[in-house]
């Protein structure tokens, strides 16, 4: 009776060891699929019993035990995904993977899920039972949905700023700064180079540059891809036609379509430069008109006549010497140079001229005469 009752207690213990494990196994699995908001179910065809994870429960805000049977999760169904739960389901029975991602609502509230399943069919090819899985993966849908949204509100933002560069006064272009290519520029540099935006995009800035600047200014582009240098005060640029025309360029790195790149900012600075010259040229001529009327002046205080010939047009301007010294008034004195040469003694006009001829002749144009003039009451 010992040694019989001593086996029975040893046959007691390994098998609670055995529930004891099982009950540890089960609890690492329950906190598993809690850990991945992944539940698992299973469904037998012949009784339709359906037996679900206490994840699964969890996910529809269910009491754990709740009876359930096949159809239990079709009111969670999101209205506008049931027809393509439907449609997966009878591929399933018919042979096909089980795979799909839809929305449930639970208590107001829209959540993603990811279900699985698989069919075991018996000899005769008919459903026997199902196992499967129901994973919660709200979170990480939304975060795909946000992505989306920001990309695409990003792809709008960019479409809207290619729809104002368009509109600059300035060129505008955005070189890649892996492929060192050309992908956007808009329509002022278009008309700036002569060339169709389809004919510039995939060229590199470099390809503008004249044959005798390209190797300096491949050299600061280099730098600016690098993001050493934000500005260029002025550097030569190739039209389609060979023509150049000087650019003051801003550089900035930016993203662009996804991509990294060099955003440019050219404006052409010929006409301004142009304009500064015509400028200093016409302080230069104020210049020297302030100083010939300056000594216009004192000549004329010092009883001396001057008088100033613009070769090309034939007139001639007098001081008010002149006029004075001659016994005329201003209006009287004719300003054309043949005029004026008519008004010399005849026998010292035949001096005047061959010496006039010479100096202008001449690299220097020095014209030195003594002779007399004809005043108003003949002598």
């Amino acid at each position: 009776m010992i040694t019989e009752n001593t086996l029975k207690t040893q046959d007691i213990t390994v098998r609670k060891q055995a529930e004891q494990a099982l009950e540890r196994s089960h609890a690492a699995l329950e906190q598993a699929q809690a850990l991945t908001h992944l539940g698992s179910w299973h469904l037998d065809f012949a009784s339709q019993r359906m037996e679900w994870s206490q994840e699964i429960y969890r996910i529809h805000n269910m009491d754990p035990g709740t009876p359930v049977d096949p159809q239990s999760h079709f009111p969670f169904i999101h209205p506008d995904d049931f027809t393509a739960f439907e449609s997966a389901w009878q591929a399933t029975l018919n042979g096909a993977p089980f795979d799909l991602t839809h929305r449930i609502i639970v208590q107001g509230a829209v959540k993603w899920v990811h279900a699985r399943a698989e069919i075991q069919c018996n000899e005769d090819g008919q459903p026997q039972s199902a196992i499967g899985t129901v994973q919660d993966v709200t979170a990480r849908k939304q975060a795909e949905l946000a992505l989306t949204e920001k990309t695409a509100a990003l792809l709008r933002a960019e479409q809207q700023l290619r729809e104002v560069m368009d509109t600059l006064p300035v060129g505008v272009t955005a070189v890649d700064l892996e492929t060192k290519g050309i992908t956007y520029l808009n329509e002022c540099l278009c008309r700036m180079l002569g060339r169709e935006r389809e004919e510039v995009v995939g060229m590199s800035p470099p390809d503008f540059f004249p044959a005798e600047h390209r190797a300096t200014n491949s050299a600061l582009f280099a730098k600016a891809l690098r993001g050493e240098t934000a500005w260029e005060p002025q550097l030569p640029i190739e039209r389609r036609d060979g023509s150049v025309f000087l650019a003051e360029i801003r550089n900035i790195q930016a993203v662009l379509d996804g991509r990294r790149c060099l955003l440019s900012v050219l404006t052409d600075i010929s006409e301004r430069q142009r304009q500064e010259a015509a400028l200093r040229a016409a302080e230069a001529t104020a210049a020297r008109l302030q100083g010939e009327l300056r000594w216009k002046a004192a000549l004329d205080a010092a009883g001396h006549g001057v008088w100033d010939w613009d070769i090309r047009s034939g007139q001639v301007e007098f001081s008010p010497t002149i006029p004075r010294l001659l016994g005329l008034e201003p209006a009287e004195l004719d300003p054309d140079v043949d005029a004026w040469l008519q008004r010399q003694h005849p026998d010292d006009l035949m001096r005047i001229r061959p010496l006039l001829r010479d100096a202008l002749a001449s690299e220097h144009g020095h014209f030195e005469v003594r002779h007399r003039t004809r005043h108003r009451d003949g002598g």
